[in-house]
């Protein structure tokens, strides 16, 4: 967002981050494995770190738009494919209770919204991942018409 200068696009980034790391910090709190979530979150800020100095000391403003875009669109769509981790389980049990629905419908509502919005502003980095993102959802919903949850498998892990 810094790197094209939108500035709806670096408010919701801003919001996400503020938001998410107040969530990584309760999670953290509450979590009985201290020591992994306390790596993956400095993982997490290494990274952000990494990505900033990138942008800051690329020369060619566009080619840190084009790596930064596709470093952003991989995760995104990444990000979406992650419920599928379960695919194997819902096709070999029937259920899609291992899915988290509401999880998946969100998806399916703001992939579907921010694609809209890359068409407006003509961005492929917007427009491209959130409509691959959105056609993985709708799929990841379809399921849930193909097997529907049963009670049997509630609050058991899968992993």
């Amino acid at each position: 967002a810094r790197l094209v200068g939108d500035t709806n696009i670096l408010t919701v980034n801003i919001t996400g981050l503020l938001l998410q790391t107040c969530y990584c910090f309760v999670f953290y709190t509450f979590s009985t494995a201290k020591v992994q979530t306390g790596k993956k979150i400095f993982l997490t800020f290494l990274l952000l770190i990494l990505v900033q100095t990138y942008i800051v000391n690329e020369e060619d403003a566009e080619t840190a738009q084009f790596r930064i875009g596709m470093f952003a669109a991989t995760l995104s769509v990444c990000y979406c494919l992650a419920p599928l981790a379960t695919i194997q389980h819902v096709f070999r049990t029937k259920s899609t209770e291992s899915l988290p629905f509401t999880l998946i419908v969100g998806s399916c509502v703001f992939t579907s919204l921010w694609s809209l919005y890359g068409i407006i502003i003509e961005d492929s980095f917007v427009k491209i991942p959130n409509m691959l993102s959105f056609v993985v959802a709708v799929f990841q919903l379809s399921l849930f018409a193909c097997y529907p949850s049963s009670s049997d498998y509630k609050y058991t892990s899968v992993i």
